[in-house]
């Protein structure tokens, strides 16, 4: 109750919010098994530009919502953010059969990450912000599909205590569906 109060004040630089539009669409292609045109803009990308997918996941990960897709131009799956979704379609003639995300093995795959104290730090700070066991490190469990943002994009623009690296790979414990 006090965090949200007036007594607490947040600062920072936050991601905005994906549209509700966006979320609709790509909660409805889920729900139907349905592939769907976005009108996506990518990092590498100058212009937007229509992009058929087959989401079947919504992940909120490092203060960011992705869809987790298979995208129909590139055969293979990937990671789409919802903020740069500018719109969407289903009603096309060139809208391809829906590919589930039973094949991601990305997304099937559960890494153990080691999050263990840099040198030099105070293990009591590790413990205390961090969880870090006596040893200094815990380990973490996460879908391969994700590793990558929480391994090299934590928290821009502050020196973290720690480091990140992948230890093991098993197959999920839960369903992907």
């Amino acid at each position: 109750v006090m965090l949200a109060s007036r007594y607490v004040s947040t600062t920072g630089f936050g991601r905005i919010k994906p549209s509700s539009d966006t979320i609709r669409a790509i909660l409805t292609a889920i729900q139907d098994r349905q592939a769907l045109f976005v009108r996506y803009v990518s990092r590498n990308g100058k212009e937007p530009e229509w992009r058929a997918v087959s989401p079947h996941a919504l992940v909120d990960v490092v203060g960011r919502y992705h869809a987790r897709c298979f995208d129909h131009r590139n055969g293979r799956y990937g990671d789409f953010v919802l903020t740069r979704i500018l719109g969407s379609t289903v009603d096309r003639s060139d809208t391809p059969d829906y590919v589930d995300g039973f094949l991601d093995k990305d997304w099937s795959r559960i890494v153990e990450l080691e999050v263990s104290l840099k040198d030099g730090e105070a293990p009591l700070v590790g413990r205390l912000d961090y969880g870090l066991e006596e040893t200094g490190s815990r380990i973490i469990r996460i879908r391969k599909a994700l590793t990558p943002y929480i391994i090299n994009h934590r928290y821009q623009g502050f020196e973290d205590p720690v480091e990140i690296h992948e230890v093991a790979t098993r197959r999920a414990e839960f369903p992907t569906r």
